[in-house]
């Protein structure tokens, strides 16, 4: 970066940078200034790589979220019926093992 370049030193409690420049040393004052950039919390679709792709497909105003649905759902278990316990597929030698370690 610049100031390894030039060997410029910051001397933070003196709120100074001293820069060599040939046989003399520029000392120089620093204020501290803090600059932040305000995001725009509205999303657009443009900001979207696969929407900016194809801008063809995609509406300029979108509608809005889908619509709640209610759906109503469960699995009816049966009394005392124990699980099941055996492997969903077989597994080579060295797979097994490597399950058997994570376990």
């Amino acid at each position: 970066d610049w100031l390894s370049k030039y060997h410029a030193k910051i001397i933070y409690d003196e709120k100074v940078v001293h820069i060599p420049i040939e046989n003399e040393t520029l000392i120089v004052q620093v204020f501290i200034a803090q600059v932040m950039e305000k995001k725009s919390n509205e999303k657009q679709l443009e900001n979207i790589p696969v929407v900016r792709e194809f801008l063809d497909v995609f509406p300029e105003e979108l509608p809005g979220l889908p619509p709640v649905l209610q759906v109503e759902f469960q699995i009816d278990l049966i009394p005392e019926a124990a699980p099941i316990a055996r492997a969903p597929y077989r597994l080579a030698p060295s797979e097994m093992q490597e399950l058997s370690n994570q376990l």
